[in-house]
Formats: structure tokens, sequence, C-alpha cells
């Protein structure tokens, strides 16, 4: 059963214009979480009543870390928290990847890769992992996934990068 939860903010890190990383104290999260679940996180104004499901890339200790971008209202109040904020979610939510039998290879587009991170973190290097983004204005965020897999084979809609 999915519970609600207080997270209290340890660090956030523009990771390309937008798109954020944001590491979150929760220690029954940060435990339970398994690769390919999320979170829902209410951005804190009462009027946007509607949790924004981000996914988790990453454990250690009691901290987790979520991946999102900067799209309305919610998540652009989300970007001006500080180390220290408190805030309510739900989860971990979503059903958890099995563990592979044999070697993987990774597919995701932009954001769609924070459980592919997770999932390496948890179950080892990928034989290969494909990311697409749409345009070149996405080459910070590609830089930031390929440090944290190394495998990582780019793809841009528009051949920028």
């Amino acid at each position: 059963m999915t519970k609600d939860w207080i997270g209290t903010l340890r660090a956030q890190e523009q990771i390309g214009p937008d798109l954020y990383a944001a590491v979150v104290e929760c220690a029954p999260v940060a435990r339970q979480a398994q690769p390919g679940q999320f979170v829902l996180v209410s951005p804190g104004d009462r009027s946007l009543r509607l949790l924004r499901p981000l996914g988790i890339s990453g454990t250690s200790g009691d901290m987790f870390e979520m991946i999102y971008r900067k799209v309305g209202r919610g998540t652009e109040l989300m970007t001006r928290w500080q180390p220290g904020t408190e805030f309510l979610f739900r989860g971990p939510a979503g059903g958890a990847f099995s563990r592979p039998t044999g070697p993987a290879i990774a597919v995701a587009g932009t954001l769609g890769v924070a459980p592919l991170l997770f999932a390496r973190q948890v179950f080892g290097p990928f034989e290969k992992m494909f990311l697409g983004v749409p345009n070149g204005s996405w080459e910070p965020f590609a830089r930031w996934v390929a440090g944290r897999a190394g495998e990582t084979e780019l793809y841009c809609d528009t051949g920028e990068i």
C-alpha cells in the first residue's frame, strides 16, 4: 500500500535548462524503493491538487533522488525549494523492475531514464544504454546521465548533439 510521507529536501541541482535533480531525506521511502518505482509530490500550494509523478533515480542510506522538469506552476514552485524544505509526497508507487537474468540493454527518452539509473545502481551496468532527447538544449542533461551511466549512447531528434 502506498503511503503519504513528509520528506526534507537536502540538495537540489539544475542539470539542464528547466531540469532538476533533488535529493530527499525520508528513510522509509529510501529503504523501500525499488528500481522502476516513483513518488507523487505535492508542490506545496493547496490550490494545486494534483500530485506530480517523479521518477526515483537512486537511493543512498536515508536519501532518495528524483529528477523533474519545470513545466508548469507546480514544478516551478519546486525549483524554488531550498535545502531543509519539507513537503508532502506519496510513495513509493508503481511496479518494480525484475532483476535481469543476463546482459541488459536500456532504452529511455529524456526523464524516462530515472528508473533506469536506479536499476543500474541496484543491478549493475547495462550492456548498453540508449538515451533519446529532443534537441541540443538537452546536452547538459545528457552529460549528467552519461556521468552516472558511462555506457550511454545518445540520440537527438534534431541531430544537434
